[in-house]
């Protein structure tokens, strides 16, 4: 992930740490909060939503949301720019070679709305 999204990678953020951890659902996510609000995210994306509930996230301008919702807004605001992305990564996967349908279908157990949305979508050429 570092190097393919570095500008992802927070530091700095450790001594909001403590002052989160009473706060957090799970003490063990606090990190998780602390990171994102030293580097100003606006959302966190997670599949454990229960542990970063609205009253928690709101007053720090930020919201929680699936993968699954992360990709299909990703989808929805540039459809051509993320389907072009899952071709490439179809591309680039050579052991084993894989399609972007195969892809697709890898990610249902995962992101299933999204893989869903990505077979409905994809060029039959």
């Amino acid at each position: 992930m570092n190097n393919a999204f570095p500008q992802a990678c927070v530091t700095g953020w450790e001594h909001l740490e403590e002052g989160l951890v009473g706060i957090c659902p799970d003490p063990d996510d606090a990190h998780v909060v602390a990171a994102a609000v030293f580097g100003q995210a606006e959302i966190i994306v997670t599949s454990n939503l229960k542990d970063f509930p609205e009253s928690l996230l709101e007053p720090l301008g930020m919201q929680a949301i699936s993968p699954d919702d992360f990709l299909l807004d990703q989808l929805d605001l540039n459809h051509e720019f993320v389907m072009e992305s899952l071709q490439t990564q179809a591309l680039n996967k050579n052991r084993p070679p894989l399609t972007l349908m195969e892809i697709a279908t890898q990610l249902e157990h995962l992101v299933p709305k999204f893989a869903e949305e990505v077979c409905r979508h994809f060029p039959t050429r």
